[in-house]
Formats: structure tokens, C-alpha cells, sequence
């Protein structure tokens, strides 16, 4: 097993990145069930397919029934806090 480590910076300290760690809080507005080709539920703006957004979402789908995938339940939320800190 080998490892790679990033390249010297020339003074003999290996650089590094820091990246802010956020932690996002959505409260659930809407859950709902569609047929497969109700895809108007994907668009940047639920239901409005062309609209600018305007607010932070959060759309999830997923097929159901687990054994038949006959329709899409769509879970749509909106983001009420962030919280952040740099690492």
C-alpha cells in the first residue's frame, strides 16, 4: 500500500486547503406523490419549470412503491438556518 502526499511548498511544509464546514437546517414544506412523468417536480423551482429561484430548496424523490416503482414521492423543503465555521 502506498500513499501520496501534495508536493512541498518549498519550505519544507507540505501545504494544506481549509474549507468551511456548514451545517443546513431545512424544514419540510410539502410531500407529495407523482406519476414517473411528472418531472416538473425536478425544476429549480418545484412546479415551475423556467422560474428563477428566489430561495433556498431542497427537493428529494424517490420511487414507490419499493416493489412496484409505479409512482414518486417528492419531499420539497426550505432552508431555515445555516451554520458555519472555517476549519
Amino acid at each position: 500500500m502506498s500513499c501520496a502526499f501534495p508536493p512541498s511548498d518549498g519550505t519544507g511544509h507540505n501545504p494544506s486547503t481549509k474549507a468551511p464546514v456548514l451545517n443546513n437546517t431545512y424544514a419540510v414544506t410539502s410531500i407529495s406523490t407523482v406519476a414517473p412523468t411528472g418531472v416538473a417536480a425536478t425544476a429549480q423551482v418545484p412546479g415551475q419549470p423556467g422560474a428563477t429561484p428566489t430561495k433556498a430548496l431542497l427537493t428529494l424523490v424517490t420511487c414507490w412503491p419499493a416493489d412496484g416503482h409505479s409512482k414518486r414521492v417528492v419531499v420539497e423543503a426550505t432552508l431555515t438556518s445555516t451554520r458555519g465555521s472555517e476549519l
